[in-house]
């Protein structure tokens, strides 16, 4: 079993250690998670990244004009002298994916569903990786990656990285009134770097 089959069965619900084959059958399983990625195949993740000298404060994160509200982030990178900002999607066509198969097989729906997460996922650690390769960025370490969403990091600031980067323009991601990215197969995440101490 490859790491996305198994990433995937565990996001659908799966405890590999103790499936029960006979009501299950992991083959069976296994090649609907490789049906659904040959699916979406055709989707071709994009992403924008940027970095902007920083400050922290308590509870607050200022850069680049703008200013980021959250105690959870300010101490994930209390030192953090730069922050970069990533956005990813996977584009519309993952969605229609979902949505058509929520129509005619639901449980198909599931799977493709979380084969794009992966794969969103995935896109998103290899824009991380290039962000962490930045000429600019040699010999800063950094934070791992944190995301909207998480403690009070509010959804809201989803807006500030989209508008940052330019995100809608670029490569088509907006925000719901209810601060839900679209498409919804998409991630935005901050990485804090910091001077490296002796």
């Amino acid at each position: 079993m490859n790491p996305l089959e198994r990433t995937v069965l565990r996001y659908l619900g799966y405890n590999l250690k103790n499936i029960d084959e006979t009501k299950t059958p992991l083959t069976a399983l296994i090649k609907e998670v490789n049906e659904a990625k040959d699916l979406l195949s055709k989707t071709e993740p994009k992403y924008v990244t940027g970095i902007w000298d920083c400050v922290v404060n308590e509870d607050t994160i200022s850069f680049g004009g703008q200013k980021i509200k959250s105690s959870a982030l300010a101490e994930h990178m209390k030192d953090a002298v730069i922050i970069g900002l990533i956005a990813v999607t996977l584009g519309t066509q993952a969605d229609m994916l979902i949505q058509r198969y929520s129509v005619t097989n639901i449980k198909k729906s599931a799977i493709i569903n979380s084969v794009a997460s992966v794969t969103a996922n995935d896109a998103c650690k290899k824009a991380e990786a290039e962000l962490r390769a930045h000429p600019d960025l040699i010999g800063f370490p950094a934070y791992k990656r944190f995301s909207p969403g998480f403690g009070d990091f509010d959804l809201s600031n989803q807006e500030v990285i989209i508008q940052m980067l330019d995100a809608n323009k670029r490569i088509g991601l907006s925000l719901t009134a209810d601060n839900m990215l679209v498409p919804t197969k998409s991630v935005t995440a901050v990485v804090g770097f910091y001077w490296e101490t002796m």
